[in-house]
């Protein structure tokens, strides 16, 4: 809010329930504003975000310019705080509204001007992308979580290397057949060399370069002598 140079900056989101949800709302010291961070409200509640909803539009409001009879939700709470502006700018990801941004100030004779609501566009924006970023590594994880579930269930040991043949994955098997139950935070990361004699690492090494190197399936039967 400092750093805009005005009262209140919050950032919400809108659910697929038409739920919106406070999840950034800072107040700059000595406003009356009060933060909303972690609350949520109707969507409907509001006099603004359907507006901003239906027309993907900024919406501008100062104190000065609303009628005695313009009393709703976002219009009430700016004069009970001795607000004198508020922006309303949507959060857009791929032409849809997720979420608002908005600004409130009280400031006497306060304007948003074009340049400071394209500021605030530039802003949502960057807001949008790291809402996605957000989701998509919640969604990496939560597919990661599969699969892990899926592979601790097979008998057999499994595991993944990278490039460095250093493991990333194992199963619940590799773990307790081949290491005697070790954890498998203890492995991840390590690689043959730090578990087995250097001419046996040295066979898993070549086994694993060779299939690196051609892309297919390498059928090998590996002795392994346990640590």
């Amino acid at each position: 809010a400092e750093a805009l140079n005005v009262a209140k900056c919050g950032l919400s989101l809108l659910g697929d329930d038409d739920m919106v949800t406070i999840i950034s709302d800072r107040v700059k010291p000595g406003s009356a504003f009060p933060s909303s961070q972690g609350r949520r409200f109707r969507l409907n509640d509001s006099v603004v975000w359907p507006k901003v909803l239906r027309t993907k539009q900024e919406l501008v409001v100062h104190i000065d310019e609303l009628t005695t009879a313009q009393t709703q939700a976002e219009y009430a709470y700016l004069r009970q705080n001795h607000g004198t502006a508020m922006a309303i700018v949507p959060v857009l990801l791929r032409h849809k509204v997720i979420g608002f941004l908005e600004l409130y100030d009280d400031q006497p004779g306060r304007r948003f001007s074009r340049e400071n609501v394209s500021l605030l566009d530039s802003i949502a924006l960057q807001a949008a992308n790291a809402i996605q970023n957000g989701q998509l590594f919640e969604q990496a994880q939560a597919s990661q979580a599969f699969m892990k579930s899926i592979i601790d269930e097979i008998p057999d040991p499994i595991f993944i290397k990278d490039r460095e043949h250093k493991w990333v994955v194992v199963n619940r098997a590799f773990s307790n057949i081949l290491f005697d139950g070790l954890p498998e935070e203890e492995l991840i990361g390590r690689s043959d060399y730090d578990f087995s004699p250097k001419e046996e690492a040295d066979w898993f090494w070549e086994q694993d370069e060779k299939t690196l190197a051609s892309g297919e399936i390498q059928e090998t039967e590996e002795q392994h002598t346990n640590p």
